[in-house]
């Protein structure tokens, strides 16, 4: 196994949100979360397959707040 592949296979929750990881086949390259982000190694690296939604949803609700009309 590979270093990189340890590291990944190492990760319990995801960087983003902190969602739990979900289990995975013995030997497998790709973590998965809770949250549904996703990451996998490609060619040697880790990447990025899924993208953890919880800080656009953050992101999003933050616009929200920030362009709501005010009451006159």
């Amino acid at each position: 196994m590979t270093r990189r592949m340890q590291f990944l296979m190492s990760r319990h929750k995801c960087p983003a949100c902190g969602s739990p990881r979900r289990e995975s086949s013995a030997g497998s390259s790709v973590a998965r979360f809770e949250c549904g982000a996703v990451f996998a190694l490609d060619n040697g690296v880790i990447a990025v397959r899924t993208v953890c939604p919880a800080r656009c949803e953050r992101a999003a609700r933050l616009w929200n707040d920030q362009t709501r009309e005010r009451a006159l």
